[in-house]
């Protein structure tokens, strides 16, 4: 190893996975503040558990995207940050899930979010007007899976280079080493363009 120059890795493997989904999607956030979008309050809790534990902020939602989520989620439902929909149902052919995830990707408070519903990844259908959202938008976006995922949506999410992860544990990893390169990239680029004399 000495001799060629080549680096080890102490990573396990799956977190190399994550990353490696997570770079696919080729977009960095401009800073750590995260949103997260669960179907149940428990998976929430574990997502802003771990964010938080890997350096990620959970910011209040903007009093715009408040509003505009207040339109369609039934009035039980944690309109926070973590967003909980509790099981609010699809209306007009959308999902709850993919409607609450456009509202959080306009928030001005937001840098990139985590999404962990059945409604946005059920059908092909769904998937693909998830990743429409993702696709129009600059901020990063990552997927936790429910369990038993769907082989043809994963098999969509794999076409598009969409940031998808088994559980929302690794979903909340994978945001935070994208945002740590991020981070360190912008250092590094600053400090580029100001060499010392």
């Amino acid at each position: 190893v000495a001799v060629t120059g080549v680096q080890t890795c102490a990573l396990p493997i799956y977190d190399l996975v994550d990353i490696a989904r997570a770079f696919s999607a080729g977009k960095l956030p401009p800073g750590k503040r995260l949103g997260v979008i669960t179907g149940s309050g428990g998976a929430g809790v574990v997502v802003a558990d771990r964010a938080e534990e890997y350096g990620l902020e959970l910011p209040e939602l903007a009093p715009e995207s408040l509003a505009k989520l207040d339109g369609f989620l039934p009035a039980f439902a944690s309109k926070a940050n973590p967003l909980d929909i509790s099981g609010a149902p699809s209306k007009d052919g959308k999902s709850a899930s993919n409607r609450a995830l456009q509202i959080l990707l306009e928030d001005p408070n937001l840098d990139q979010v985590i999404l962990r519903s059945k409604q946005s990844t059920n059908t092909p259908k769904d998937a693909a007007d998830f990743i429409k959202l993702v696709k129009e938008t600059d901020k990063a976006v990552y997927v936790a899976m429910q369990a038993d995922p769907d082989e043809d949506v994963m098999a969509l999410f794999q076409e598009h280079g969409i940031s998808f992860h088994i559980t929302p544990p690794r979903a909340a990893y994978a945001a935070a080493a994208i945002s740590e390169f991020a981070e360190r990239r912008r250092r590094y680029l600053a400090a580029d363009k100001n060499p010392p004399r």
